[in-house]
């Protein structure tokens, strides 16, 4: 017999159970379902995490208070920042190897418009550098200047899918007022959609821009998230940083309560965090798999034991052992294979809903297709084996007198 032989024979079983077979194989269309799914999203966001840094460029540096050691340090949301407006200024009037330096400080506080509570978009308190070196590209209006945030002017600029949250598809909200913890703001720019759609565990789109000074009084708050630094040749990237480091250190009495990473170095954070969680995905999911394949073996043990006139009436026309042995063993690949197939297809349509729906990034890779393939299959073989080499070892004569 050919391996076309044995699959028919496979196909023609399953679809004889067809209730028992869906059954069997719920466990591992979950299994490969749940790892597809999560592998798909975490590698969409690193792609979309690493596009964004490529694109503000290999000469940004970013300054971050205490010692960072993973994601939630790098996003400034946790504990109290050891950062001010004086390492800002500072950093602007004693390092030559700086172009321009932008702070972000994070805004917890409900939005409104016309009485209505907004939720979704972020507030981020920053300067008029911030223009600059996240390279922005404004639809309508301007972004606020030094002046207005020297004098803590009560204006912003909002992201593109900022202003759809708070106005709908309206044109040109220009001029239009919005309150922040009460305040009244007046929109003075518009923010053109971004390429990629999260950066900094936020998205560009998402984000509306206050005078860092109007934030610090609103919040009654001195503290700064993080630094954005551009330096000028990114060949001495390195440098600047030892230079940086050297000036915002003199500043904090000699206390190294702060760090200052590159682009690739903030990338890795990333990275390492996404590695974790696909990690831990995989467990989960490994366990889904390893309950699927007791559920198939269970099934096969059961299936051996209904067809034992049938095998031994296939012996006694000729057939081996290794003949019986291969058609279980196919039926329990299949079986399991085709679980894994309708795993991966859901798991591309979920992943199609939140990228037209959300605008989350996520990516089924033909790589993680094969990974889920070969694993369907072991999972076939590994807990069809047994029982299939327990048909193959029925005595023809038994097996025929079986009732």
């Amino acid at each position: 017999m050919n391996p076309q032989d044995y699959l028919k024979l496979a196909a023609t079983s399953l679809l004889t159970n067809k209730i028992r077979s869906s059954l069997t194989m719920l466990g591992v269309i979950i299994g490969v379902f749940s790892v597809i799914t999560f592998l798909a999203i975490g590698e969409g966001l690193r792609a979309e995490i690493s596009g964004q840094f490529e694109q503000l460029g290999s000469n940004l540096l970013i300054v971050l208070p205490g010692k960072v050691e993973g994601l939630e340090s790098f996003t400034g949301t946790i504990g109290a920042s050891t950062l001010s407006l004086k390492d800002l200024e500072t950093i602007k009037t004693q390092s030559p190897l700086t172009e321009s330096a932008s702070p972000v400080m994070l805004v917890s506080g409900v939005i409104t418009v016309a009485g209505e509570t907004v939720t979704g978009p972020f507030v981020v308190g920053t300067d008029e550098a911030q223009d600059d070196i996240q390279k922005m590209e404004l639809a309508a209006g301007s972004f606020f200047s030094a002046a207005q945030v020297a004098n803590q002017a009560r204006v912003m600029v909002l992201g593109h899918n900022a202003e759809t949250r708070m106005f709908g598809e309206t044109n040109n909200v220009v001029g239009r007022r919005v309150s922040i913890l009460g305040q009244e703001f007046e929109i003075i720019g518009l923010v053109k959609k971004s390429e990629s759609a999260f950066t900094f565990g936020d998205s560009f789109d998402n984000l509306v821009y206050i005078p860092i000074t109007t934030a610090q009084t609103l919040t009654n708050s001195a503290q700064v998230a993080r630094i954005m630094v551009k330096v000028r040749d990114p060949e001495k990237v390195d440098e600047a940083r030892e230079e940086l480091t050297k000036l915002v250190r003199l500043n904090h009495g000699g206390s190294d309560d702060f760090t200052v990473l590159k682009q690739e170095e903030v990338l890795e954070i990333f990275n390492d965090v996404f590695g974790q969680l696909t990690l831990a995905v995989s467990g989960i999911g490994a366990i889904s798999l390893f309950v699927a394949g007791i559920g198939i073996m269970n099934i096969m043990f059961v299936s051996v034991t209904e067809r034992t006139r049938e095998i031994g009436l296939r012996k006694a026309v000729g057939a081996t052992n290794n003949n019986i042995l291969m058609q279980f063993l196919a039926e329990a690949s299949l079986l399991s294979l085709l679980g894994g197939g309708l795993g991966v297809l859901l798991a591309f349509i979920l992943t199609v809903i939140l990228k037209s729906s959300v605008g989350l990034p996520a990516t089924v890779t033909w790589q993680a297709v094969l990974l889920a393939a070969g694993i369907s299959i072991a999972v076939g073989v590994i807990f069809g084996i047994v029982p299939a080499i327990r048909a193959a070892r029925k005595n023809p004569i038994d097996a025929l007198r079986y009732e």
